[in-house]
């Protein structure tokens, strides 16, 4: 795994999970653009909560488990 610690490089590894999640939606699930935002940081939020209750010291993001995040914060929205 590389270093991902830096937070900046957190926020670009979320967005490009991000990206490849949408690029992959099934054909007529609509994904609110202008929320994006606030589903990566309420998905960065998750991760963080659940990497904290497990202990974990994390150093770069686990793609398969923030994108389970990022889809549920898109259902929020």
């Amino acid at each position: 795994m590389s270093d991902e610690s830096d937070p900046e490089k957190l926020i670009k590894s979320a967005y490009g999970v991000l990206q490849r999640l949408i690029k992959n939606l099934e054909t007529g699930y609509e994904l609110k653009i202008d929320r994006v935002e606030a589903i990566v940081i309420d998905a960065l939020k998750q991760h963080g909560d659940h990497l904290a209750v497990h202990g974990i010291e994390q150093r770069s993001i686990d793609a398969f488990k923030f994108a389970c995040w990022l889809v549920e914060a898109s259902w929020k929205s």
